[in-house]
Parts: structure tokens; sequence; C-alpha cells
């Protein structure tokens, strides 16, 4: 019986190290997925700022196995409060313009370079979506698009900085027919932003 009794306890411990060991990895790689979504409202100021200077926004998780690289355009950002107290989140409205044909890994999109395969989408709706600062990156000069979460020094943990788009997708948003709305983002001279909200 003591030994039924022992194995019966042992077996339970191991089952409650194991849920234990669950949680927290769970826990760990939610943390990790979501590193900069919810930020105290200087923080989100600052982004928004950023943001309303040049509104071309490359959207990738480099922390996931694998994700589209999406380029957006912003039309205005606001900030919510979340259910955290002290804790906001910056969304956009934004317009997808491009995607890549296929996910990339980190590191294959590091190879990949300006020779991504990226195609025009041409979202025709604004669509209100929230930003993970760590997952977002605003365009910096060129066809470079730095990670918004490290230009403004926060603490987040990305397997790639900076993605460079296809000189080509840069020349397009320039050259369409009615370039006026996509001209001034690329622009240095004229920087007219759009409406930053709360």
């Amino acid at each position: 019986m003591l030994d039924f009794v022992s194995g019966t306890r042992w077996r339970q411990a191991v089952r409650g190290v194991a849920v234990f060991l669950l949680l927290v990895g769970g826990i760990a790689s939610t943390c990790l997925a979501d590193q900069l979504q919810w930020n105290p409202v200087s923080v989100c100021e600052v982004a928004a700022k950023a943001i309303g200077r040049c509104p071309l926004i490359v959207s990738y998780c480099s922390r996931a196995d694998a994700d589209y690289v999406s380029l957006w355009v912003a039309r205005d950002t606001r900030i919510v409060p979340t259910s955290a107290a002290g804790l906001y989140e910056l969304t956009v409205s934004a317009r997808s313009l491009y995607r890549s044909v296929h996910p990339y890994t980190p590191e294959e999109l590091l190879l990949a370079g300006e020779q991504q395969a990226i195609s025009r989408v041409d979202e025709p709706v604004w669509i209100r979506r929230s930003l993970d600062l760590a997952y977002v990156y605003i365009h910096t000069g060129g066809g470079r698009f730095q990670c918004l979460g490290k230009l403004l020094g926060l603490d987040c943990s990305v397997a790639v900085e900076s993605i460079a788009l296809p000189a080509a997708v840069m020349e397009e948003l320039t050259s369409r027919a009615d370039p006026a709305p996509l001209l001034w983002i690329l622009d240095p001279a004229s920087r007219r932003s759009p409406a930053v909200g709360r």
C-alpha cells in the first residue's frame, strides 16, 4: 500500500510540475509575442509622432516562425486605454499597399534583402489596427524601414531590426497615376503629417 501511495503522489507531483512548466512556457511565449503592444501613454505619444512624420509602416513579426512583410500607409493614430492600469495601446487607421508573396522566416528575410517577392495589394478600405512597436517598422529613408521599438530605445527582442524593401516598390509608390497622397510621404521637403489624435 505504501508503494501505491508514494507512486500516486509521485505521479501527481510530476503532473503538477508539467502543468506549471506549460503555464510558465505559455506565459513566456505570450509575453514575447506581444512585447510592446501595451505601453505608458508617453511611449504611445512618441510612437504616434514618429508615425505622423512618415506614415509608411512595414508590419513583420520577426519572432514568428515565418510572417508576411506588409507595407501600410497610415491615415491617423489613436491612443486607447487597455484593461491594465496605466498602459495604453497605439492604433492606426491604415490601408495595405503591398504584401510579400509568401511568409519569410527572419533568416530568409535577411538573405532576401531587396530581392523580396512583394506584390501590390491596394486594400480599398482603411482598417483600424493595433500596433506592437516591436513588430512595426517605420520609413527612415530610401527603401529602408527600422523597428520602431528599437528606434525609440525600448527594450524588445527582435530577430530583424531593419527591413529593406525592393527599390521597384518605392519607385512605384511615387509613379502612380494619382501619386499625390503618397508623394509627400517620400518627399522630405514637404512633411505634412496625418492627423494624430487620442
